[in-house]
């Protein structure tokens, strides 16, 4: 309804939304321990860290519906439901994927995401390497656009969380920095 407001024909745009439940502890921890399984179907060279630990606590506390996520928890549900299970991410993925190619035009995808918040700024990066590297094989510029808080925001947005999104970020794509994490964390 809104595109044809304002004119943009129904093919010019893809926008489906996904509701993810949010998984009971026990679930969400046995995809955790399963996740070096799921990073080696994608990066066959991967390292296999014999003391690997899930990255989340395990006396994490599970936050409601509505409630805001941390990023480290939201980007283990995005795992969870991508990798493991029945896959509803992955599904959703190949038919946005599907729908960009039908488009015969050329085309480039916009991942946006809130910079400060914890949904968006913890699975947008797999979300975009997702689409990149697996769906759309790199024949799609896929660019993560991240949105800075603004002043109306609750303090939690405009705080410790950004620093810490944009620092993250940071080490990703500086290659030196990237290397110094790899050495002691693994890839």
């Amino acid at each position: 309804e809104r595109l044809e407001e304002r004119n943009i024909p129904s093919d010019r745009a893809h926008i489906r939304t996904v509701s993810l439940d949010v998984p009971d502890k026990e679930e969400l921890f046995g995809s955790l321990r399963r996740y070096q399984e799921f990073l080696k179907l994608e990066y066959p060279r991967y390292y296999w860290n014999p003391n690997y630990q899930p990255w989340l606590p395990s006396d994490i506390e599970m936050p409601q519906p509505g409630e805001h996520f941390p990023r480290a928890l939201a980007k283990a549900i995005y795992g969870k439901y991508y990798y493991d299970g029945n896959q509803l991410l992955k599904r959703e993925l190949e038919a946005f994927a599907r729908s960009v190619e039908q488009t015969r035009l050329p085309s480039m995808v916009l991942v946006c995401f809130s910079l400060a918040g914890g949904t968006g700024s913890g699975i947008a990066v797999d979300l975009a390497r997702h689409l990149a590297t697996v769906h759309l094989g790199r024949r799609v510029p896929v660019i993560g656009v991240g949105v800075l808080p603004c002043s109306g925001d609750d303090e939690i947005y405009r705080g410790a969380n950004l620093f810490t999104t944009l620092n993250e970020l940071d080490c990703m794509l500086d290659d030196d920095k990237n290397k110094g994490v790899t050495q002691i964390w693994g890839d």
